[in-house]
């Protein structure tokens, strides 16, 4: 037993004196029940009693032990507080002005990154000295910066949250991740802010349900930003599940170019956002511009056409592709989303670009009808005759064009035949008619002869059968 001790009322009514320069520099940025704590273990240092544990000093301020815990560490990153153990938490007070004039500090990693420390402890509450010592390593050892390394602390820890149900997995399960995590990233080199973003997007909801919407739309590709930013937001915003989206799927078979921003409006269209008694009207007017017998909009076939609005078709375009496919006996959704799928990759979403794009197949279709006549070729100008029209054009005047129909009527391929006259004049130079029927002329000119078939039966060859004969020669009797 000691020689002296102070008496119990010493505690009480006796003085704790503080230092100013903590009351200056420290607490105005320090949180109040932090400086309750430190002011409260200030005392029981010069005070000390027999057990005086993290809970002993949560119940006489009200607080839960954790958040004196994390009090405490605090201070510790501040520099003024020493921890000593983890178990059962200890820590040594120091002198504050000795603590801002100690340049070995400057050696103290704990002192180094005691803001990183401070951040890494408000995402994962209170921690213990081996964790801000694990911490440190992946900054100092593994050259992972700071900043990299608290949005894998962040980012790691709400994914583990989110797979453990909402509920908080234990330090040791979150610091065993971390750590194989950080491993990996520093030899992958994942040191930069930007690429730590990509790859825990990876661990996220919305990028797995990226992944899968991509291997339905038979796409073997990594998910862009944009397609993981709309999951986001189908997942977020508008609140669908993965199995959600994935249910949806098999409505863009409907459109001949399946794509994000279709699924993007069918969901649209589901969640609300687009309208359902307008979609409901608009659906019913490209019935009857198809031709349909029924024009009950349903479910399916709404999804379809807000597919179309999110392309960006403006409905009017998508009434004029109705309208084109039931002239042409076409006259079903499908159809109509292969004629959109058409248009979509000429860029034609409004109805002006349309119109000029229909005015211009129309003249097309007029030229092509001449020509057919002039080759003879029989049955109706289809939609691929337009474009080998449009390809003849580009490579000579349409009076050359005509006189190459001319040349080819009554050959089995007619249309071939065009394009090799037409290719020989573009390669000759020539651009008139006239030239046109010279390098025709010249053509036939240099022509071989044909082979003759079978075997030439010459002079030779008949006196050989005579002397196999017998026969007398030439000017010999018989």
């Amino acid at each position: 037993m000691a020689l002296a001790a102070l008496s119990d009322d010493f505690a009480l009514y006796d003085i704790t004196p503080v230092e100013n320069i903590f009351l200056l520099e420290y607490m105005p940025s320090a949180p109040g029940d932090y400086v309750r704590v430190y002011l409260y273990g200030l005392m029981m240092c010069r005070y000390p009693t027999k057990e005086e544990s993290i809970e002993d000093v949560g119940r006489r301020l009200g607080m839960e032990p954790e958040q004196v815990l994390k009090a405490m560490r605090y201070w510790e990153n501040k520099g003024l507080l020493v921890g000593i153990s983890d178990v059962p938490p200890t820590f040594q007070y120091r002198n504050v002005r000795s603590a801002i004039l100690d340049q070995r500090q400057d050696d103290n990693p704990a002192y180094r990154h005691r803001a990183f420390n401070s951040r890494a402890e408000d995402i994962l509450g209170h921690l213990e000295s081996r964790h801000y010592q694990m911490l440190m390593e992946w900054v100092e050892d593994l050259r992972l910066p700071e900043e990299v390394v608290l949005l894998m602390v962040e980012k790691t820890n709400d994914m583990l949250t989110l797979r453990n149900g909402g509920k908080q997995r234990s330090l040791a399960y979150v610091f065993k991740t971390l750590k194989e995590r950080a491993l990996d990233w520093a030899e992958r080199e994942i040191n930069t802010p930007e690429k730590a973003r990509t790859e825990l997007q990876k661990d996220l909801p919305p990028y797995l349900a990226a992944c899968k919407v991509l291997r339905s739309l038979n796409l073997r590709r990594a998910p862009t930003m944009a397609e993981i930013a709309l999951c986001e937001k189908w997942m977020g915003e508008w609140s669908f599940t993965e199995e959600d989206i994935l249910s949806v799927l098999p409505e863009t078979v409907k459109s001949a170019r399946p794509s994000f921003a279709y699924l993007d409006g069918i969901l649209a269209s589901r969640h609300g956002r687009a309208g359902q008694e307008d979609l409901g009207a608009a659906v019913n007017q490209v019935l009857k511009a198809l031709g349909s017998l029924s024009t009950t909009p349903t479910e399916s076939l709404t999804d379809a056409y807000a597919g179309f609005l999110s392309q960006g078709f403006a409905p009017d375009a998508v009434l004029r592709a109705a309208t084109l496919c039931n002239s042409r006996g076409r006259g079903t959704f499908e159809k109509l989303g292969d004629v959109l799928a058409k248009w979509l990759d000429l860029g034609l979403t409004t109805t002006q670009a349309i119109d000029e794009y229909l005015a211009r197949r129309q003249d097309l279709r007029r030229i092509a009808l001449k020509l057919w006549d002039k080759a003879g070729i029989p049955g109706e100008v289809s939609e691929a005759a337009l474009d080998q029209v449009q390809e003849w054009l580009g490579m000579a005047p349409i009076e050359v064009i005509e006189y190459a129909a001319e040349c080819a009527r009554g050959l089995k391929l007619p249309d071939r035949s065009i394009t090799k006259r037409l290719k020989e004049c573009r390669e000759a130079g020539v651009r008139t008619v006239e030239g046109a029927k010279a390098l025709r002329s010249r053509g036939k000119k240099s022509a071989p002869a044909p082979a003759p078939r079978g075997r030439t039966l010459d002079d030779q060859y008949f006196a050989g059968i005579a002397k196999d004969l017998d026969l007398p020669e030439e000017g010999e009797a018989p």
